[in-house]
């Protein structure tokens, strides 16, 4: 439960990321974003339960039932 920790952005070499199915809500950090691949880092796989986490970056939104790829804006990068 609780927010997503940004020093989770210090884990510089992750690939893949999921963050669906727990109790955690808020805002994805900035530091997590940053290690998309389409930032420039190596993960090119983030989920999210996107109900309950507001998350630009994620590759992925998960509910219940279901996980679904999301598209992230080609702009991304100038957006953070």
């Amino acid at each position: 439960t609780g927010s997503i920790p940004s020093e989770l952005g210090l884990l510089t070499s992750l690939t893949a990321l999921l963050l669906y199915g727990n109790q955690l809500t808020g805002v994805m950090p900035d530091e997590v974003c940053a290690l998309r691949d389409v930032n420039g880092g190596l993960m090119t796989t983030l989920y999210v339960d996107c109900l309950e986490v507001e998350c630009t970056c994620c590759s992925h939104c998960c509910n219940a039932y279901h996980c679904y790829a999301v598209d992230v804006p080609s702009d991304l990068p100038s957006m953070i």
